[in-house]
């Protein structure tokens, strides 16, 4: 018995079929793939590594299996094209883009604080703190629009914070 699918579908059904997942513990194109750190609706979050590599790295790969929702890909594809053309502090460094028909993923430089969203775990926080916060999160706000881009999922868990202080939005495949 044939399922009856909208064009689009059956295509992104055949696609799935043919690309391979990315899991903890093998070897992609050099990286390393080691813990899994966050699992989304539409992607998860490795922590990788590769030889010579001082920075801190992550992966995101789309969730591409039958049971992924169809627009996964589509928010890798929107967040890779946003993340290749922002520059400056407030937006994290793209490292490296998988072959998007074999191996989808982007390697990004890893922004460990997380300031913002332990304060609105904390909340109520002081007027002064809130302040101090808003200002930085202005300032990284305006910088994408200075770059004509809008985040359109902008919560504390979008919001990581560099050793420096300046905030960094992530997750633009919305």
């Amino acid at each position: 018995m044939t399922t009856h699918r909208p064009p689009g579908q059956r295509a992104n059904v055949a696609a799935r079929e043919l690309v391979h997942e990315i899991v903890s513990g093998e070897r992609v194109d050099g990286f390393r793939v080691g813990e899994l750190l966050y699992e989304g609706g539409m992607a998860r979050l490795y922590r990788v590594s590769r030889p010579r590599e001082r920075r801190l790295l992550v992966m995101k790969v789309p969730k591409l299996g039958p049971q992924a929702p169809v627009s996964a890909y589509a928010a890798f594809e929107n967040e890779w094209r946003i993340l290749e053309r922002l520059r400056g502090p407030h937006a994290p460094r793209l490292v490296a883009v998988g072959d998007p028909c074999r191996h989808p993923y982007l390697v990004l430089e890893y922004i460990e604080g997380d300031v913002l969203a332990r304060a609105a775990a904390q909340a109520p926080v002081p007027v002064e703190r809130v302040r101090d916060l808003g200002v930085r999160l202005c300032r990284a706000v305006h910088d994408l629009h200075r770059q004509n881009v809008i985040h359109l999922d902008l919560n504390p868990r979008n919001v990581r914070d560099r050793a420096s202080g300046e905030m960094v939005l992530v997750d633009f495949g919305v």
